[in-house]
Order: C-alpha cells, then structure tokens, then sequence
C-alpha cells in the first residue's frame, strides 16, 4: 500500500501516461496506457523486473489493488506479451518526454523541500551545443541541465 500511497504523491503514472500517444485501435483497447504504465512501475517496485513476468502479477490481488481494481472480482491486469508489446512500442521522443516529467516532478519535490529557495526548472531552457563540463561526447544542439547534454542517439 506504500507504493499506492507514493503514486498518490508522485503522481508518476499519470503524468508519463500523459507523455505517450495511444496508436491503438479504440476497439481492441482492454488496458488503457495508465493501466500499463502503473502495472509496469508497480511491477519493477514489487520484484519482478523482466515484463516477460507479467503473467503472475496480472491475476495478483495486491497487483489489482495498486490499479484500482477489486483484487477479488476485478479483471485481470495485462497479459504477458501486452508489455513487451508496449515497453517496444515507446518513440525516443515519450521516452525523452517521460524523462523531463520524472525530472521536473524531483525538482519540483525539492523545490517545495526547501520552501521554494534553490531549486529551479530553468535548467531545461538554456541551450547548449558541443561539449559542456561533465559530457565527454559531442551533441547537437540541445539542452542541457545541470551538466547532462541531450542530444540525439543517432550514430
């Protein structure tokens, strides 16, 4: 129930849901991408790492329960090829925009941590080309916080 308790706070599945665009077709869709998103985290959290695993956490009452289901008569929580399916079907780019909402959820934490003193979200608006100081690649032009260079994974 901690983990229910921290998503609560975080909010972590709903905002990375809130990075992706669901490409599947309206009439096949049993688990909405929150669901599978939240079946993933809660998975990892819970131990089981590999999403070739979600067989045994889909008809799981804890599982069911961190999802907003009856653990008892609630449906079954995504099979196992639905998340190697989802995990492969993610773009660079919701994975890019996932990372900036992980970011600036931490940032934001701290921020109210420190009664608001410290801790800024600026650091995503400067620009930033070649090298910076603990980057040893060069990027493309891109942003940059704290020293980390975003750029792009193409060869």
């Amino acid at each position: 129930m901690l983990l229910k308790a921290a998503e609560r706070v975080y909010g972590l599945v709903k905002a990375f849901a809130g990075c992706l665009t669901d490409k599947r077709a309206p009439e096949k869709i049993r688990h909405t991408l929150a669901d599978v998103i939240g079946q993933r985290i809660f998975g990892i959290a819970c131990g089981h790492p590999d999403g070739n695993d979600a067989d045994h956490p889909a008809d799981d009452p804890v599982h069911k329960l961190l999802l907003g289901r009856d653990p008892v008569t609630g449906a079954r929580l995504a099979s196992q090829p639905t998340i190697p399916r989802f995990e492969n079907g993610v773009s660079r780019t919701a994975l890019y925009r996932m990372g900036r909402e992980l970011a600036a959820g931490v940032i934001d934490r701290h921020r109210r941590r420190l009664g608001g003193r410290g801790v800024s979200r600026s650091i995503w608006t400067r620009p930033t080309t070649g090298r910076t100081a603990r980057s040893s690649t060069r990027s493309s032009t891109g942003t940059t916080a704290r020293g980390v260079t975003c750029r792009s994974w193409r060869s």
